[in-house]
């Protein structure tokens, strides 16, 4: 069976929604401390056959807040894009593989950091950028994909 071996036109970026608190106002301190900082990215694809594919995104920015007595963390910025690829090589077959999902998903990655450098200038967590990720390990992750795997097939993905 032939593998349905992927690349993409320009994708289609969007922000869904987007949350940013000012770290000073909510608590009452004026530096970041950054080993108070945790990071979250999850993702899911939305839609794929073999013409198209939709990545949904979602990344958040944390604070532990070891003073505070109601929570115990602060969301300092979340976000949830969704980015979308016209695939340009693409046979019938009903897999993908993961090496294609995973340059799709550090694509989006990159745009998702793009755009949250833009929209904090100005907070004070904008001095903190997204960590590097290896998408490769995202995807085999979620798909539960073992080292001699390398394919997904869309029925996993939309299940």
């Amino acid at each position: 069976m032939e593998k349905l071996i992927s690349s993409a036109s320009s994708p289609f970026f969007r922000t869904l929604n987007i949350q940013i608190k000012e770290f000073e106002f909510y608590t009452g301190e004026e530096n970041i401390n950054e080993d108070n900082l945790f990071f979250e990215i999850n993702f899911d694809i939305d839609s794929i056959d073999t013409t198209f594919c939709s990545l949904f995104l979602h990344v958040l920015l944390g604070y532990e807040l070891s003073d505070m007595d109601n929570d115990s963390h602060l969301t300092c910025y979340h976000a949830d894009h969704m980015v979308s690829f016209d695939l340009k090589h693409s046979t019938n077959e009903d897999e993908i593989d993961a090496l294609s999902l995973a340059s799709f998903l550090g694509t989006s990655y990159v745009m998702a950091k793009g755009a949250y450098q833009n929209s904090t200038r100005g907070y004070l967590i904008n001095a903190f950028p997204f960590p590097i990720i290896k998408p490769i390990e995202l995807i085999k992750k979620k798909f539960n994909l073992n080292k001699n795997s390398d394919v997904v097939s869309f029925n996993q993905i939309l299940s």
